[in-house]
């Protein structure tokens, strides 16, 4: 952007500040205005600008609107007439703290764009879209008593450990909270976003072809182009019917090719301890595996990956899994009540 406004700078301004792609400029003339805006758009062919001009005095930059009026500048809290004011419904599957946090940032982003003389105004603004999207001031008004009766103190302290769960409710996460002040475990619990209808509607079809890897097992069994799939809770079925829940934060195939070579492998030293190699050998006298797989899910946040390995594990009750994954689950809580 620099070798664009360049050639523009020899003219004189007032101001010249820029956002990204949006420019204010003023000037003492309107002349110097439209040679700085036909300097501007004609420095390259691929680039457009477009000219917003004032309103009854008034003009739009970023989010907000500036007027000069006796020598002074005023300013007031601005959306753009296209925008339809929509925000997370109060009905929508969030964290009321997520929705309060919401209220209060566009509360206080209207008030600090807005010049004294027009806080009134933005302040009225902020409350009508509120209210569009459901909020009633009855919501409002109980949902801040709430917060400030119990007034968390979410101040990390030295012994304290960050506990990230997926949000289900927030009688849920209540729970959660209420089960770990009752052993006695100094946490700070933390609600991530879930899945929603777009995550398992909208795939990613940039890996939907033949792999390049040389004997790839996923491709051939899914054939929805997951051999680079990070993240992924996956299920192996043996040819007697036990199966095997796994998980890897690496490429989906990677992983999978180890497990396949140990099935058909199990006499190969290097697979001796491997599950597969001790599964041949009990039950099917060491004889190669046929092994089919199956994607779970995927998630690639380590620590919910891994909660929900064993989740699965505990529902599933696979025999082929040695339940370590639970078990270091048990044994993280175990240190952090030790603490």
């Amino acid at each position: 952007m620099d070798i664009i406004e360049t050639p523009s700078k020899c003219h004189p301004t007032l101001l010249f500040k820029r956002y990204i792609d949006d420019y204010l400029i003023i000037t003492d003339d309107r002349d110097t205005l439209d040679a700085i805006f036909r300097s501007l758009t004609s420095q390259d062919r691929h680039i457009k600008l477009t000219r917003e001009t004032p309103n009854n005095g008034w003009l739009p930059f970023l989010n907000c609107e500036i007027r000069q009026k006796g020598g002074i500048f005023e300013t007031k809290w601005y959306k753009k007439p296209s925008n339809r004011n929509i925000m997370i419904k109060v009905e929508s599957h969030h964290p009321i703290k997520q929705k309060t946090n919401i209220i209060k940032v566009m509360e206080k982003t209207a008030s600090n764009m807005s010049s004294w003389q027009h806080r009134k105004e933005a302040v009225s603004k902020t409350r009508s879209i509120i209210q569009k999207n459901g909020y009633t001031k009855e919501w409002i008004r109980k949902t801040k008593q709430k917060n400030r009766d119990k007034q968390p103190n979410y101040k990390q302290t030295e012994n304290q450990t960050t506990l990230a769960v997926p949000f289900i409710s927030d009688e849920t996460s209540n729970i959660i909270r209420k089960s770990l002040k009752d052993m006695g475990v100094t946490a700070r619990v933390v609600e991530l976003k879930g899945k929603c209808l777009r995550d398992i509607l909208v795939k990613n079809r940039g890996f939907e072809n033949i792999c390049e890897r040389r004997n790839c097992r996923v491709y051939p069994q899914t054939k929805i182009g997951s051999c680079n799939i990070k993240g992924a809770i996956y299920r192996l079925k043996c040819g007697c019917g036990e199966i095997y829940i796994g998980e890897t934060g690496r490429p989906l195939a990677e992983r999978i090719n180890e497990h396949f070579r140990a099935a058909e492998k199990p006499l190969t030293q290097s697979y001796l301890n491997t599950t597969w190699s001790k599964h041949a050998k009990s039950h099917h006298n060491s004889d190669s595996l046929s092994l089919t797989l199956d994607i779970i899910t995927t998630e690639r946040n380590t620590t919910r990956r891994k909660a929900l390995e064993a989740t699965y594990i505990k529902d599933l009750d696979p025999k082929l899994n040695t339940k370590e994954e639970i078990n270091e689950l048990v044994n993280i809580f175990g240190t952090l009540q030790k603490t």
